[in-house]
């Protein structure tokens, strides 16, 4: 099986990636320099609607966690949880 990966850093280029939505999944650090993983979720949403997204992050606790699983969240995983 093939893999391909995209790394974006910023908004305008997840924005760039989003608009020809191609993606089995899209996985998000929840804190970019000029966009936060709940923006990003609903940006998913607008333009790639039912692509599984999942948040990484290590500097987030339960609260923002339980808002990204209402944003459409699929999985929210904490950096300090890599090995799963």
């Amino acid at each position: 099986m093939e893999i391909a990966v995209k790394d974006v850093r910023n908004k305008e280029a997840f924005l760039r990636e989003l608009e020809t939505p191609h993606f089995d999944c899209i996985v998000i650090d929840y804190t970019l320099p000029d966009i936060n993983g709940i923006e990003a979720l609903r940006l998913v949403n607008e333009m790639s609607p039912g692509t599984p997204t999942i948040i990484y992050t290590g500097s987030v606790g339960e609260e923002k966690a339980v808002e990204c699983m209402k944003e459409g969240a699929s999985e929210f995983l904490l950096k300090t949880n890599s090995i799963r």
